[in-house]
């Protein structure tokens, strides 16, 4: 079902004539494609920094530093089974 989704908003924004085709949402009136947008990038961001905070719970490593001694652990690509495909994992 995700991935049908995915696939429906890929279709959907690449056949759009511009970001500034507008929708209505029952809270918020009319938003544009561009502010969808805007916000599905601000809620992936704010996701992928919790997954972070939690994967530093789990290897003790912060920051970006390519000497860290677990870098080495994790320098395989990993599959992650869906459309991002392969992730390097540590880097």
């Amino acid at each position: 079902m995700w991935r049908a989704e995915v696939a429906f908003a890929e279709r959907f924004v690449a056949d759009a004539p511009d970001l500034e085709i507008t929708g209505d949402t029952a809270d918020q009136g009319q938003v544009s494609l561009r502010e969808v947008l805007v916000h599905m990038i601000e809620e992936y961001a704010r996701h992928n920094g919790h997954a972070d905070l939690l994967r530093e719970r789990v290897d003790g490593r912060t920051g970006q530093k390519s000497s860290d001694v677990n870098t080495a652990r994790y320098s395989q690509p990993v599959d992650l089974g869906w459309s991002g495909g392969r992730v390097g994992r540590g880097r």
